[in-house]
């Protein structure tokens, strides 16, 4: 058996390349130069592997080409039904990615919104806790005011409180007073009561001596005259 032969000759930039196979030049053009060294290569590796398994042995040259060419064929019908499928494949997800972009989209605009409403509410909250921390310091300074307020009431309290305590004094000082001055005022009346009966008995008693001295009187003219 004749062993199938390959040749590559391709220039680093060049657009083709020529593959030998037994004796058959296969021509491959393209613009990417790599490409066509990997392509090179893979025909290479098919032919490799075909003689591995031993599929070539006892051929004629063209019928070793003809299967070749089969085998490349049906790779290359293979290549395209994978190449179609993950294409159908890539269009559903170009659907699904267009959905998700969308989604993605909707999901900015609402991430904005709530950006900027978060913002807002942020300043809102600031400017309530300011106004806020305004009126704490407002009723701080009314309860201190309250308070100085509250110990001046207190210390007037107090003051009210001995005031209160020192007229209590004064009044049961008073009260003192005006007993000892009633019991005085009743030890007078009792002493005038006494001095009017005594005036009353003296005068009673100098009526009776007027009496007894006219009486004497009058018996001593009765003596003269007779």
């Amino acid at each position: 058996m004749t062993e199938t032969k390959k040749n590559i000759t391709a220039a680093p930039d060049s657009n083709s390349a020529d593959v030998v196979i037994d004796g058959k030049v296969l021509t491959l053009t393209g613009s990417d130069p790599g490409y066509l060294q990997q392509v090179a290569k893979y025909i290479d590796e098919t032919i490799a592997g075909m003689k591995r398994e031993k599929i070539l042995s006892r051929k004629s040259a063209e019928h070793r080409a003809m299967m070749v060419y089969l085998k490349l064929a049906d790779d290359c019908l293979k290549a395209r039904a994978a190449l179609a499928e993950k294409n159908e494949e890539m269009s559903s997800r170009e659907g699904d990615v267009y959905t998700l972009k969308r989604e993605l989209v909707e999901k900015r605009v609402e991430a904005e919104k709530s950006r900027e409403q978060l913002a807002a509410e942020k300043d809102r909250q600031k400017n309530a806790r300011a106004d806020l921390m305004k009126e704490l310091e407002d009723r701080k300074q009314e309860l201190e005011a309250l308070k100085k307020e509250l110990e001046a009431k207190t210390q007037e309290s107090e003051t009210m409180t001995q005031e209160l305590e020192t007229l209590r004094a004064e009044k049961a000082s008073l009260e003192e007073a005006l007993k000892a001055s009633e019991e005085s005022l009743n030890a007078s009346e009792a002493a005038l009561k006494a001095a009017e009966e005594s005036l009353k008995t003296a005068e009673e008693a100098r009526a009776a001596a007027e009496q007894n001295a006219a009486k004497l009187e009058a018996d001593l003219n009765e003596l003269l005259g007779k």
